[in-house]
């Protein structure tokens, strides 16, 4: 991504008190430990929402369906610093109202059911407890 921005996908899972992110391990392109969003990168055959279905299953093992997901107004951009070097993307993210199927995780991931009042505690990627914040004040309002 010489100059550009990389576009990616992200998916909010809230379950009660608690949002669904993946713990990035050492085998990940990002800073192992640091936190994020379900999300990545749609592959030239796939259109945005498949693409976060894809990404959903493989990161966390839990199936979405795109009736049951909700887009986010908001285009967010980061730098965000990985293991190759500091790269600029932009996560479109979008919230899945349903989801089904049982947590697991991959060589890059690993899911984790976490209180959202415990975000602050945690080494997140950029933007992502605001992308929360707007997600949740979507579904309460």
């Amino acid at each position: 991504m010489h100059g550009k921005a990389g576009i990616t996908v992200g998916a909010i899972i809230i379950k009660e008190d608690k949002v669904l992110l993946v713990k990035h391990t050492e085998k990940s392109h990002h800073k192992s430990g640091i936190y994020g969003l379900p999300s990545g990168r749609p592959e030239p055959s796939e259109d945005l929402l498949e693409a976060l279905i894809r990404e959903v299953k493989e990161e966390t093992g839990l199936d979405v369906k795109k009736s049951d997901l909700i887009r986010l107004n908001h285009l967010w951009f980061a730098e965000i610093e990985r293991k190759d070097g500091k790269k600029i993307w932009s996560i479109i993210p979008f919230i899945a109202k349903k989801f089904s199927g049982s947590l697991s995780a991959d060589n890059e991931t690993i899911p984790e059911w976490i209180s959202i009042d415990e975000l602050d505690k945690l080494d997140l990627l950029p933007n992502v407890k605001e992308i929360i914040t707007d997600a949740r004040a979507l579904q309460q309002g």
